[in-house]
């Protein structure tokens, strides 16, 4: 349906605002199109007793997030990997166990995007390439040792049932809010250190002359 009215409207305005709202339609049409098909051929994988033994198998920590970090890397998207592990939660063979490692792993692994794209680039960019790496990876490790603290003293109730689609949704989102809210004090710690592996840690001679001028001179262009 977002699909049929999105091109609808495509097919049929010239306004540029009504397009980019056509573009979402269809877009998310799409998206929630894929995510069904892919459910549907992994739907009879539910019967296979070697797929739930070595799914079963994913519940290892340290095996969860290597899955999840390697196969994001290779596909460079953590969207589209959440999104095959959404689908395969219709398989009913992924508990939280299985879903929360891997969940860390692709977290992990989207930063091999990031990553290349900062090979060759000046070295700011690779402190923002160094950064988001090391921002994951910090990220991971807390909530790793938080979730699994919980687990192995008080125990999670829920840890052995079956997941959905919108737990999915729900790991990942915490999981990157959590991350954010806790490193965000120390972002500017975490430049600092980014800055002497890089060799980018001293403020450059532009910067420094800009940083002598009055800012009363700003209102008067013509005297600045």
């Amino acid at each position: 349906m977002l699909v049929g009215i999105g091109a609808f409207i495509l097919l049929f305005t010239k306004k540029k605002k009504a397009k980019d709202i056509a573009g979402i339609l269809v877009g998310l049409g799409v998206l929630f199109y894929g995510m069904t098909t892919m459910e549907a051929v992994f739907a009879p994988l539910r019967e296979s007793e070697t797929f739930r033994t070595a799914f079963t198998s994913f519940s290892n920590p340290i095996l969860g997030i290597l899955i999840g970090l390697v196969i994001t890397a290779i596909i460079q998207s953590s969207s589209a990997s959440v999104g095959i592990l959404q689908a395969l939660s219709a398989t009913g063979s992924v508990s939280y166990a299985t879903a929360v490692p891997i969940i860390i792993g692709q977290n992990i692994g989207k930063c091999m995007t990031i990553i290349l794209g900062g090979i060759g680039a000046n070295k700011k960019a690779k402190r923002v390439s160094l950064s988001y790496l090391f921002f994951n990876i910090l990220g991971a490790f807390c909530f790793t040792v938080i979730i699994y603290a919980i687990y192995y003293t008080v125990g999670i109730p829920f840890w052995n049932n079956t997941v959905n689609r919108g737990d999915i949704a729900n790991i990942h989102f915490l999981f990157n809010f959590i991350t954010s809210i806790v490193l965000l004090p120390f972002s500017e710690k975490l430049g600092e250190f980014t800055g002497k592996i890089i060799g980018d840690d001293e403020v450059s001679k532009n910067d420094q002359e800009l940083a002598t001028l009055d800012d009363m001179l700003l209102n008067t262009p013509t005297i600045a």
